[in-house]
C-alpha cells in the first residue's frame, strides 16, 4: 500500500462514539397537562392535545384521526388557525 493511501486511510477510521443516553424504561411524568405537543414539517404541522381538553372534531376530520389530532398547514393563515385552536 502506497504512503498516501495509507493517509487516506486514517482519515476514514471512526472517532469517538459518543456517549448515547438510553431512554428510560419508567414512565414519562406529566408536567403540564393542558400542553399540546406540535410536530413541526415543512408543509404541515401536527398538533395533539389531552383527550380530555379537545374540541370537538371537524366534520372534515379525517376517520383514522383520533379526535385530539389535527393537522394544520404551514402558511400564515393556517399558523393564525393553529393558534386560534389553541387558546
Amino acid at each position: 500500500m502506497t504512503p498516501r493511501k495509507q493517509k487516506n486511510l486514517r482519515h476514514m477510521t471512526p472517532g469517538k462514539r459518543k456517549n448515547v443516553r438510553q431512554p428510560s424504561s419508567a414512565a414519562l411524568r406529566v408536567t403540564r397537562p393542558h400542553a399540546a405537543g406540535i410536530d413541526v414539517h415543512a408543509a404541515i404541522h401536527w398538533v395533539a392535545v389531552s383527550p380530555a381538553d379537545a374540541p370537538p372534531p371537524a366534520a372534515n376530520h379525517p376517520a383514522n384521526l383520533p379526535a385530539h389530532v389535527r393537522s394544520f398547514g404551514a402558511c400564515t393563515a393556517d399558523l393564525i388557525a393553529l393558534a386560534t385552536c389553541r387558546r
